[in-house]
């Protein structure tokens, strides 16, 4: 079901290129490991693999850590 959420970086990472165009929704639990909120960007890691997200709004709680 193409309207039904990804849920690992791993299935995100499968995508081919044409099916990353058809604004599939994503539900990810992991670890944001870099962000930078000035250009709306960050990588989230969870147990299947990594990616990078450009986020229209970061999502609550998001901060970069020291």
């Amino acid at each position: 079901d193409k309207r039904a959420p990804l849920t690992t970086a791993a299935a995100v990472r499968a995508l081919t290129q044409d099916e990353t165009k058809e604004g599939r929704p994503v539900r990810l639990v992991g670890v944001v490991t870099l962000t930078n909120p000035g250009a709306r960007e960050l990588f989230v890691q969870d147990e299947t693999a990594g990616v990078y997200v450009y986020a229209e709004a970061l999502p609550a709680g998001v901060r970069q850590a020291y």
